[in-house]
């Protein structure tokens, strides 16, 4: 049986901004400030306002940026200055719960603390010496893992010579 795909409402209703329909409750989605600017953003029901809004370095929607998410990068970076925030990454998640306009609703937020580091991309040489290592007992598949992102293929190669090995 295949996944059925849903489409959320609000997809149709402000597209050119980041929302909550658009992350999947169960994921953070970290991405890197490419810069902000203030800008006019014209709402569903046809009113404009003069919104902050923080446009990415990946290919994702701008998200429009409150005041409480606006100190919350403030506090992680350390300056309130928008220019310093250039390069920078911040993590955003849904939160449920949240007070706005007289309603509790849901909401994107900005985790507090620093993005985790993203695993480096391994090279074809590096992974045959890593492989070699595995198969010597001098390394495991635990800590390639740990170290790498590996591609599913990778991440079975790497087991598979574990395995082989006597290793596991």
């Amino acid at each position: 049986m295949s996944k059925q795909t849903k489409t959320h409402w609000k997809k149709f209703t402000n597209p050119n901004y980041l929302g909550t329909y658009a992350i999947d409750p169960e994921k953070d989605l970290t991405a890197t400030i490419r810069n902000v600017k203030k800008e006019k953003v014209t709402a569903p029901g046809g009113e404009s306002d003069d919104c902050t809004v923080v446009y990415f370095e990946e290919d994702i929607k701008p998200l429009i940026l409150n005041v409480t998410n606006a100190k919350q990068i403030e506090r992680l970076y350390g300056t309130p200055y928008i220019e310093e925030w250039e390069g920078k990454k911040i993590t955003v998640y849904v939160k449920d719960g949240i007070e706005a306009f007289g309603q509790v609703t849901t909401g994107l937020r900005i985790r507090p603390g620093m993005p985790k580091k993203e695993k480096p991309q391994i090279s074809p040489e590096r992974l045959e010496k890593m492989k070699e290592a595995i198969g010597n007992g001098e390394y495991t598949a635990k800590k390639a893992n740990e170290q790498y992102d590996l591609s599913a293929k990778q991440a079975l190669e790497v087991k598979d010579m574990e395995a082989d090995n006597g290793n596991a």
